[in-house]
């Protein structure tokens, strides 16, 4: 796993023995700098496919994502979740925006000093995390028509203290977006760490809310365990 290192951030991932996963991870995921990642549901899987299946386009489906709060069960029809509000729900809403394949996710399990949204908290007082995946085949944040299509919003700049990355065999850019909003393009990233590479034609990008070299390394590990499911019905 490729990380990004901070010179003022103790940066630690521990991984527990492997398993007959297809995409090679294991049954209980990784934890990243404090922030435990875990395998999704068979149904969030399925979700993924619908997408891909309604879009027609492959779609970069995470195998891992941060562990909901303990307030949310995976076995809870119909949202997999039983908690007091959507906020503090961190169960992953997976759908299409247009032709783009969109997973947002808000409140999951983080450590004391994470940097999150900032001024909002869950209801037990912790930080609130939030991250999204957004790809689609012509990826275009501008709120204006734009050719070539705009993969990246115009309030973000690119994050050069790192090595070079690769994401499943491609260059990927990191980005860290303003706290402002320029609302030239879509307000989705604001405030965000933001990874972008190109997949099977894919332009993907993984963000986490918040400034720290602790969401870059989570934007890594969760676009290191997408996979690309691609339509099964035209």
């Amino acid at each position: 796993m490729s990380l990004l290192f901070g010179a003022c951030t103790s940066t630690s991932v521990v991984r527990t023995p492997p398993t007959t996963l297809p995409s090679g991870l294991n049954a209980t995921g990784y934890v990243v700098d404090g922030v435990a990642l875990v395998p999704i549901t068979g149904q969030q899987r399925h979700q993924c496919q619908y997408v891909a299946n309604q879009i027609r386009s492959p779609v970069p489906c995470p195998d891992l994502i941060p562990k909901p709060p303990a307030s949310a069960s995976p076995n809870a029809p119909p949202d997999f979740a039983t908690c007091s509000s959507d906020v503090d729900c961190g169960v992953p809403q997976i759908s299409a925006s247009g032709t783009d394949f969109f997973l947002d996710q808000q409140a999951f399990e983080v450590p004391i000093g994470y940097i999150g949204v900032p001024g909002q908290t869950t209801s037990d007082g912790r930080p609130l995390g939030h991250f999204a995946i957004l790809a689609g085949k012509n990826l275009n944040t501008s709120r204006v028509m734009s050719n070539p299509p705009q993969a990246v919003p115009t309030y973000c700049s690119p994050v050069t203290e790192h090595p070079s990355l690769v994401i499943h065999g491609s260059v990927a850019g990191m980005y860290e977006c303003s706290d402002v909003w320029n609302r030239a393009s879509g307000e989705l990233d604001v405030g965000h760490e933001l990874l972008v590479w190109k997949q099977d034609g894919v332009t993907c990008e993984v963000s986490f809310h918040g400034h720290s070299t602790v969401n870059q390394n989570l934007g890594v590990a969760v676009a290191e365990a997408t996979s690309m499911l691609f339509p099964t019905r035209g």
